[in-house]
């Protein structure tokens, strides 16, 4: 079993501030910092989508920690408390200048990040491509950590309204929204059901 909350606190104390000047020289705000508390530590890939903690690495990564007030929604009536207290239920690792890559530690998270519940007409959730774009917007709204088009499709549906930073993303979400889910063919009496 991983210990999660031991593998963040160890690297956030081995961070130095020399690293946390990185990220405020890539424009991520002071605010954001105290908020979502990134760490650097040496990491080493496992797969395409995972990581590991790895002192012999020659590979660097900062961390953040990708908590939850609920387990199943990212919905939280006090959205900083939850990012900045909820419990640690996986870490993302990326590299500011990849900022269309980042990798897990589990794979348990869909989303970095929290949001005001989705009821009564809720204004839209900003929805960040990256962990750096989400730490710039001073961790305002979410990133969907799903990689899969059903997992994308399933979080998606969460939302009256998403708000992105342009048109290219805005058209990957409604591409994926578009594509109907895979599901089993629906048989009645041993003869397909066509509805």
């Amino acid at each position: 079993m991983i210990d999660l909350d031991a593998e963040y606190l160890a690297a956030l104390s081995d961070t130095s501030p020399l690293r946390r000047r990185e990220l405020l020289q890539a424009g991520v705000p002071q605010r954001a910092l105290d908020l979502a508390g990134p760490a650097f530590a040496l990491v080493r890939p496992v797969g395409r989508l995972l990581f590991e903690p790895n002192p012999d690495s020659e590979l660097g990564a900062f961390l953040i920690p990708v908590r939850a007030e609920h387990p199943n929604t990212p919905e939280s009536t006090n959205p900083e408390a939850a990012i900045a207290e909820g419990e640690i239920v996986d870490l993302v690792a990326f590299d500011p200048s990849l900022a269309g890559h980042w990798v897990c530690r589990t794979g348990n998270a869909e989303w970095l990040g929290a949001c005001p519940p989705q009821y009564m007409e809720p204004p839209p959730v900003p929805l960040h491509r990256s962990p750096i774009d989400w730490l710039r917007a001073d961790c305002q709204g979410l990133v969907c950590l799903a990689r899969a088009p059903i997992e994308i499709h399933r979080f998606l549906l969460r939302f009256a309204a998403l708000d992105v930073a342009d048109e290219a993303h805005a058209a990957m979400l409604l591409a994926v929204l578009e594509r109907p889910p895979q599901h089993p063919e629906i048989l009645v009496g041993g003869r397909a059901y066509v509805g």
